[in-house]
């Protein structure tokens, strides 16, 4: 009797583990023939996502937001969570609402370093419509900058931000 209890336990003992599972082998390979077109990826690489460390992403999203009409956003971009920009969140978006439609352009150009902080200053081209109908461009440069890695700064001063604006009203092309 005691071998039944003994095997029997065994088989409840069993029973309890998780089941075994089986990974498939791989097929082999298989050389191809000549001529032949390999196969599409299913599963392309995802692109670079663009991120707030970068200037470019900065002025991209203030771009972005200024032609969806996105104030919030387009005054994020700025310096201390947009108090940079030295207008309120209201102002802000007063002062974008004289344009119907707003088109942004800039330059590409490379970080430079001066006296501890890192910048980026595109020549931005601001065109579109006013709420009036009328046409307008304007045109110069936007600061972008951030503190260098130094001991002691804030997650702020090491964020890309936009530090300053200089678009000034330009005749039209």
């Amino acid at each position: 009797m005691n071998r039944i209890a003994i095997c029997t336990l065994a088989l409840l003992a069993a029973a309890c583990q998780p089941p075994e599972t089986e990974v498939p082998a791989p097929e082999p390979a298989t050389m191809a023939e000549p001529g032949a077109v390999a196969p599409e990826q299913t599963n392309p690489a995802p692109e670079a996502p663009v991120t707030a460390s970068t200037p470019e992403s900065v002025l991209q999203t203030w771009a972005s937001a200024l032609e969806a009409g996105d104030w919030s956003t387009a005054r994020a971009q700025w310096g201390d969570e947009g108090a940079q920009s030295g207008l309120s969140e209201a102002e802000f978006a007063a002062a974008y609402q004289q344009y119907k439609s707003i088109h942004i352009e800039y330059t590409d150009v490379q970080a430079e370093g001066a006296a501890g902080s890192l910048y980026y200053e595109p020549e931005v081209t601001m065109t579109g419509e006013m709420t009036d109908g009328q046409p307008f461009r304007m045109v110069g440069p936007v600061t972008i900058k951030r503190v260098n890695d130094v001991p002691g700064a804030t997650e702020e001063q090491l964020r890309w931000h936009i530090a300053s604006s200089d678009l000034k009203p330009h005749p039209l092309e």
